[in-house]
């Protein structure tokens, strides 16, 4: 197991301490520190326009669902899993 892995994993475990509002913050910004989101991030500010609505079907986690409202105008997030839609609903209500 890397060391990065093993810092990411310790700070989720922290980020559940946290109030949920900022877990999905929290995960993002770790996640793109450590070098741990996927190559697809580096697309979106070429895909997405800022007056446009995107869509992230099947959100999980809501990570995507982050990083797509920081360009595009709004976000239609949709995860059918509860506490999936929990976490993205915390953060963003």
């Amino acid at each position: 197991m890397s060391i990065l892995f093993q810092i990411a994993r310790r700070l989720q475990w922290v980020a559940n301490l946290l109030p949920k509002r900022w877990r999905l913050p929290l995960r993002y910004r770790v996640q793109r520190a450590i070098g741990g989101l996927e190559p697809e991030f580096l697309l979106l500010p070429q895909l997405v326009a800022r007056d446009k609505i995107a869509l992230d079907i099947g959100a999980n986690m809501g990570v995507y669902s982050y990083a797509l409202s920081r360009l595009a105008s709004h976000v239609h997030a949709f995860e059918p899993q509860a506490a999936c839609c929990e976490v993205i609903t915390s953060w963003a209500v």
